[in-house]
């Protein structure tokens, strides 16, 4: 159901973001892609579920499916 995998999506940005966060990982500052910088270690994804655009939130549901 779509409750489900919202839910789904939630979780799954959740256990993303505090993996990326371990790998010293910070939001880069703005959510616009071309801010994002892994020399630097600067994401724009590191934010909220319900701050992510709805194709981010979409790569959140495929995650362990084919």
């Amino acid at each position: 159901s779509d409750e489900e995998r919202i839910r789904i999506e939630t979780l799954e940005h959740k256990r993303w973001n505090a993996y990326m966060r371990a790998e010293g990982y910070i939001f880069s500052g703005s959510t616009d892609k071309s801010s994002r910088n892994d020399l630097a270690k600067m994401h724009h994804d590191l934010v909220d579920y319900s701050s992510l655009t709805e194709e981010e939130k979409r790569k959140d549901s495929r995650v362990g499916t084919n």
